[in-house]
């Protein structure tokens, strides 16, 4: 079926037939939208789960993986990071003032748990 050329109201019919509501147009329709509105009950809000900062990756499964990319270089300093003979507070300013791809990586990945830091990786170029 071609639904390019229906109207709203037609669009809607169509779907509350599939839905196996009965079709109503025009005031009805919005009458029974607000009364299904105030018969809901209230929404109450949800806990936001508290943050763990602690990932504990003993408890997953470990493989290596290999990544090929390619990338567009105009906002790096160049693809490696250069900071590997500072201390730890001295690379992050510089990797924050010169951020370089493979340091970019490294953020990612440890931000998505897939790495627990860059040194305890196993990493190679």
């Amino acid at each position: 079926m071609e639904y390019e050329h229906w109207t709203k109201d037609e669009l809607i019919a169509r779907l509350r037939a599939l839905e196996g509501t009965p079709a109503a147009t025009g005031e009805s329709a919005a009458a029974d939208d607000t009364a299904m509105a105030d018969s809901s009950p209230p929404a109450t809000p949800r806990k936001r789960k508290t943050r763990r900062d602690n990932f504990d990756f003993s408890k997953f499964p470990q493989r290596k993986v290999a990544f090929k990319f390619s990338y567009f270089g105009w906002p790096y300093y160049g693809l490696a990071r250069q900071g590997n003979v500072l201390g730890s507070a001295e690379k992050r300013e510089q990797e924050a003032q010169y951020p370089t791809v493979e340091g970019e990586l490294f953020k990612a990945l440890a931000q998505c748990k897939l790495i627990a830091s860059d040194t305890d990786c196993d990493y190679t170029r």
